[in-house]
């Protein structure tokens, strides 16, 4: 889940605690005293000014009642999800992803983009290290600190040719046809069980394979102390 959908739901999370804890009304009715008592001390009445805390709790409010009426529309459908906010939560999730995945044309989609569906996203990552789920990120959405990538985004004294000078240097390349990399190549594609990229990167041990090829290049330096903690992949 990205990280300010995450946060906007830990905190309509806290708010929905706040709204039903009994400390919390006693305050709210202590202030609205005080406050209605200030104002019976003055001339003439002052403009209320909204708080930051009220704000937000209009906000979670309304984000609960949104998720409320989804997981109404949803109860004939099997199972309830684990929370009504955790529904609305993930759904909003899935539709910033299909607006992702449309902004590009179909010929140029990431490996990320020709997947649609994100429980399969999650479960490519069970199992990884830390350091293997980051990079089975960028390899997938193809923002890696790869030349091509790199070059894109304008950094100084950088070409998006590959060192080999036979193509742009992109996970693709890099992986299966840079004569630089070629070493144990063809043993570790029997071990991968197939030379289609695209399947390497959509299938769980595919994808954690691609991520220790990667680290054990040693092109991404950013890498160097997770390569060193990775443990071989064991899964069949």
């Amino acid at each position: 889940m990205p990280i300010d959908i995450y946060l906007n739901y830990r905190q309509a999370q806290t708010r929905e605690w706040l709204q039903n804890s009994n400390q919390t009304q006693v305050i709210q009715e202590a202030c609205r005293k005080i406050r209605d008592s200030l104002h019976g001390k003055c001339s003439r009445r002052k403009t209320y000014c909204v708080t930051p805390g009220e704000r937000k709790n209009k906000w979670a409010k309304q984000v609960l009642q949104q998720a409320a009426a989804v997981a109404r529309r949803h109860l004939d459908q099997g199972a309830r999800p684990k929370s009504d906010l955790q529904q609305h939560f993930q759904n909003t999730w899935q539709q910033q992803w299909e607006e992702y995945r449309q902004k590009a044309p179909l010929d140029r989609h990431t490996p990320a983009q020709q997947d649609g569906d994100l429980l399969h996203h999650w479960k490519l990552h069970e199992g990884a290290s830390k350091g293997e789920s980051s990079l089975m990120v960028q390899m997938r959405t193809e923002n890696i600190g790869l030349q091509a990538f790199l070059a894109q985004r304008k950094v100084p004294g950088i070409r998006p040719e590959c060192d080999c000078r036979e193509a742009i240097q992109m996970p693709k390349h890099v992986i299966l046809a840079c004569p630089n990399t070629s070493d144990s190549r063809m043993e570790w594609l029997q071990r991968a069980g197939t030379v289609d990229y695209r399947v390497l990167t959509s299938m769980k041990k595919g994808l954690h394979m691609l991520a220790q090829r990667m680290m054990g290049l040693g092109l991404l330096q950013q890498f160097n102390i997770a390569r060193e903690m990775v443990i071989p992949l064991t899964v069949l």
